[in-house]
């Protein structure tokens, strides 16, 4: 972006953890939003529902249970197959889904309300769609330009920008660039894979944060010494060549641990051991 790179408010679009991992790493985020925390849906489908006021985000007669998590503290994975938003993190394994339904839709309710009034009030707005690094499938500038057409039309009065990150382990922090691919639309391509066997969605986060270091947010919406913080953090990343050496280091022991030939059949036996600890009573 040739512009200035100084906004006042910074959210995730999608497409999971990770774009949300990333601002708050950086001291870009400072409260919590709708899809901070969501799976599923296409961009464009995000930016329709945020446009929505995401009133079609929480429908309960369009939810479905996907998946039950193993542990009696963890949570279920519902799906609202009316748009494809996947809550993996807000329905807990040991309460009754209608129980809870509320109490969630509350959150997110507070949450919607949060963005999008500080998206009103706000000048200058930056949506960060970061796809993990275990996904390949890139996308493409006309999606990419399809979803911030759909903000923009939203909030006319708003100037809004979409910085797409997308990870390539063929391409070092110190090469990454970012590249301006339309109007408004611009991405950052590296390698920022943790190379982490038990969670490869992982994101390296010194490497987020040392590709984003020009970023800078204004103290419209920030509270106390936000802002100061923020910059102190920014000078204390890493050079890119520290962090190269620690990747370098991260994917020896990877291997290694990949490499192990007792490996899965150690978190096999685990596995089957813990179900008997933690058994979900129907």
């Amino acid at each position: 972006m040739t512009y200035s790179k100084t906004y006042d408010l910074y959210f995730s679009l999608g497409g999971a953890c990770a774009s949300t991992q990333i601002l708050r790493y950086c001291h870009l985020q400072y409260a919590s939003y709708p899809f901070d925390w969501l799976w599923g849906a296409t961009i464009a489908e995000r930016a329709a529902i945020l446009a929505g006021e995401f009133k079609s985000l929480l429908d309960k007669n369009s939810m479905e249970l996907v998946n039950e998590t193993l542990s009696a503290h963890g949570t279920n994975n519902w799906r609202n197959n009316a748009n494809g938003i996947e809550f993996m993190h807000d329905f807990h394994a040991n309460v009754s889904f209608d129980a809870e339904f509320d109490k969630v839709a509350g959150k997110y309710c507070r949450r919607a309300e949060r963005l999008l009034q500080q998206i009103k009030t706000s000048k200058r707005v930056l949506a960060l769609y970061a796809e993990r690094p275990c996904d390949k499938k890139k996308l493409t500038t006309e999606e990419l330009s399809e979803a911030l057409e759909i903000l923009r039309k939203a909030f006319p009065q708003v100037h809004i920008d979409l910085l797409y990150l997308y990870c390539d382990d063929t391409i070092s922090i110190t090469d990454a660039e970012e590249t301006v691919l339309a109007e408004g639309v611009s991405t950052i391509c590296f390698g920022y894979n943790m190379f982490n066997v038990y969670a490869p969605y992982e994101v390296n986060l010194p490497m987020a944060a040392y590709a984003m270091k020009a970023f800078r947010i204004s103290g419209l919406h920030l509270t106390g010494n936000a802002v100061h913080e923020r910059d102190e953090f920014m000078r204390g990343i890493p050079s890119a060549s520290k962090l190269m050496a620690r990747q370098k280091l991260g994917i020896r022991i990877a291997r290694m641990i990949m490499e192990f030939e007792g490996y899965y059949r150690i978190i096999r036996s685990m596995n089957s051991l813990l179900k008997h600890f933690f058994k979900i009573k129907k």
